[in-house]
């Protein structure tokens, strides 16, 4: 036991800094992910009939393609919640106007990165209640997808 205190007051003053970060990092990631559970329960049980958008992003080949939802029925969409890497929009029964962006990343050879940027684009788009929806985006044809996803 001396040693191990020993051998603690021997060690620099960066190494104490280093251990105090990671263990804030830790604590940070663990509040996080029960405020998320928190927010998406509470999202599901005050809309209990609402229809699910997801998007998020996907990764075909080499190509990384990532979706970015701007505004639902024109203005900045509160209700949503993480679900894994994919953001989950909790929208009502009906029909809507979905204005979304997708960016497409590739390793170049002359550049570290090529970057392609689409949109924004606008989608009308018809839910049904407690269904999942998903917002894609197809890099060959360069268009924007809505698909609801099977249960």
């Amino acid at each position: 036991m001396n040693e191990l205190i020993t051998t603690l007051k021997g060690l620099p003053t960066w190494s104490y800094i280093v251990a105090g970060l990671l263990l804030f990092y830790l604590l940070m990631i663990i509040f996080y992910s029960k405020y998320a559970k928190n927010r998406k329960k509470q999202l599901l049980t005050q809309n209990p009939d609402a229809a699910l958008i997801y998007c998020g992003t996907t990764q075909s080949g080499i190509k990384t393609v990532q979706l970015q939802v701007n505004t639902i029925d024109g203005v900045k969409h509160a209700d949503w919640f993480n679900e894994g890497m994919k953001l989950v929009y909790a929208v009502t029964a009906g029909t809507h106007t979905v204005e979304s962006t997708a960016t497409t990343s590739r390793p170049g050879i002359l550049h570290k990165t090529v970057n392609e940027v689409f949109g924004p684009a606008k989608l009308e788009v018809e839910v049904e209640p407690r269904k999942k929806y998903s917002l894609g985006f197809d890099a060959k044809n360069k268009e924007f997808t809505f698909t609801e996803l099977q249960a």
